[in-house]
């Protein structure tokens, strides 16, 4: 595809007569593909506890598949592609992000009035569908991080926080060390924080981005199946996995 993007100023090598677009930021990427598909494989060697388990489950696949493209695609080969070719990457992020959303509204539903789970599963719908379209007409990145922050900062810590203040569940610290660690790297990418061109603030956030990934896997390893509890009443099954 051909572009007009400016890419002569931006740090690049030559491997075996190929241009390489920021070197760093494909490596930063594919740490977190990493640690996203080593997450997946783990949680694939035990059957899902139930439905919100499984669906966490695939959000570490699609992501990783999705900071994959974003490394490889849509930074190392970014003056061949375009801004356009950073389009899948962005796209499954938002697939993947909504994955986490949902697990998150099904982990909480046996505590959440009716009405509420399926106001909420629609709106995941929606939200999705309107930002992915936006960003598919703008190639704006800043949509993307919009969602994974509404996604991420505020529906799946907003419910977990809520059914934790309700059942002491295990996953929640995890998910909330996740949910800060995010913030922080959200923080950094919008302020520019990074050490020199090379290692720049998209591959400091990147590497804070990879803290919290794992965080989320510790939490979704650590999910039960939650029901209401009474005020006096212990809360169940809720030690986390070996």
């Amino acid at each position: 595809m051909p572009t007009n993007i400016q890419y002569q100023h931006l740090p690049q090598v030559q491997v075996y007569g190929v241009t390489v677009l920021e070197p760093f930021n494909i490596v930063t990427n594919l740490l977190i593909t990493a640690v996203c598909w080593y997450a997946f494989a783990q949680l694939r060697k035990q059957p899902a506890r139930d439905r919100a388990q499984l669906l966490a489950t695939y959000f570490f696949l699609i992501m990783g598949i999705s900071t994959a493209l974003g490394g490889i695609v849509g930074h190392g080969f970014l003056y061949a592609t375009g801004i356009g070719g950073r389009l899948p990457g962005w796209l499954l992020s938002m697939v993947a992000v909504a994955l986490m959303e949902r697990a998150a509204i099904s982990h909480a539903r046996g505590l959440l009035a009716p009405r509420a789970g399926k106001w909420l599963s629609w709106l995941n719908y929606v939200e999705i569908i309107s930002i992915a379209t936006i960003t598919c007409i703008t190639l704006n990145f800043t949509f993307t991080e919009l969602h994974a922050a509404y996604g991420l900062l505020l529906v799946l810590f907003s419910i977990e926080l809520y059914a934790y203040i309700k059942t002491k569940h295990a996953a929640g610290p995890a998910f909330f060390r996740a949910t800060a660690l995010g913030a922080v790297a959200a923080l950094t990418h919008q302020m520019h924080w990074g050490i020199n061109r090379w290692f720049n603030h998209n591959d400091v956030s990147h590497l804070i981005m990879a803290a919290a990934v794992w965080q989320y896997y510790l939490g979704v390893r650590s999910m039960v199946p939650l029901t209401g509890t009474k005020p006096n009443d212990q809360p169940t099954a809720l030690k986390p996995c070996a």
